[in-house]
């Protein structure tokens, strides 16, 4: 696959870098010439993709882009996505709090059902059948040891 494939796949067409010279480069990644360029392979300067502006003439760019309004209209759509990202962490807020409430409603909700377990008939029955057979085990154990305790004297 070529770089030029690649590149065609993002949302953006250009891409813009500023060295420490101050010379702006700005790649046209839709460009025909890169589809002939591997992703490994670099891409210079004389490439018909790539754009060089110096900073005064970005400078003057930006002043003009300025007064025609084009930066106001950057500046609103930058702050659009800002806008829904603060919307949505107040609803991830909202939820968060909510989930919380839900698990302490949950948590009250087990602790009164274990309290207050309803028992059928049948289930009380059998309770207090294994009740009385524990204390009949109990009472033998006990007969068996004072009669053996009786054998001795």
């Amino acid at each position: 696959m070529t770089l030029g494939n690649i590149l065609r796949e993002r949302d953006e067409q250009y891409i813009a870098n500023r060295d420490e010279s101050g010379t702006w480069r700005i790649l046209d990644t839709w460009h025909e010439d890169l589809k002939t360029i591997n992703p490994e392979d670099d891409i210079t300067d004389d490439n018909a993709a790539v754009m060089l502006i110096s900073e005064g003439a970005f400078i003057s760019l930006m002043k003009e882009a300025g007064r025609l309004g084009i930066l106001d209209n950057v500046s609103n759509a930058s702050e659009q996505p800002t806008a829904e990202v603060d919307e949505l962490i107040v609803d991830y807020n909202t939820t968060k709090e909510q989930v919380v409430e839900l698990k302490k409603q949950l948590a009250e909700s087990a602790d009164e059902l274990a309290k207050t377990r309803v028992y059928s008939e049948h289930s009380h029955i059998k309770e207090k059948a294994m009740d009385t057979v524990l204390k009949l085990a109990g009472m033998d154990t006990l007969v068996s040891q004072r009669f053996n305790d009786l054998g001795k004297d």
